[in-house]
């Protein structure tokens, strides 16, 4: 059937909306496949080229995303990723502790905090740990 812009868009739409109630990164990865990531596992997020690297709490890879900017994805993530760096989105659950410019994270991996997103991710991090509380 042909498909018109809007009816994909109102489609990709309600794909988003529904991965983020249901705790999971919806990916299009190619026209007739959809990826779904339990966010429960994601630790962060790497964009490096054209492609975008999903690295597990454990600091494995999990999976490789091509045709889609990291930017995009982060519109999908709920508050507790936080786009720390141009090249990385982290998420909060799992960072042990913010030193100057860094992330480190339970597993041990080190993310960079860029000097211009510090302040931002330093709040959200303590902010974060105070609503755990």
């Amino acid at each position: 059937k042909p498909f018109t812009a809007e009816k994909v868009q109102r489609a990709l739409q309600i794909l988003r909306s529904t991965a983020a109630k249901a705790d999971f990164l919806s990916v299009s990865t190619s026209k007739n496949n959809i990826l779904r990531i339990p966010l429960e596992e994601v630790a962060y997020l790497e964009s490096q080229g054209r492609k975008v690297y999903v690295h597990g709490m454990d600091g494995a890879q999990l999976n490789t995303i091509t045709g889609t900017k990291l930017s995009v994805l982060s519109e999908q993530l709920p508050k507790y990723f936080v786009r720390c760096h141009h090249s990385f989105c982290v998420n909060l659950n799992a960072v042990k502790q913010i030193e100057r410019y860094r992330f480190t994270l339970v597993s041990g991996s080190v993310v960079p905090v860029s000097q211009q997103r510090f302040s931002a991710a330093k709040e959200k991090f303590i902010n974060f740990m105070g609503d755990r509380l």
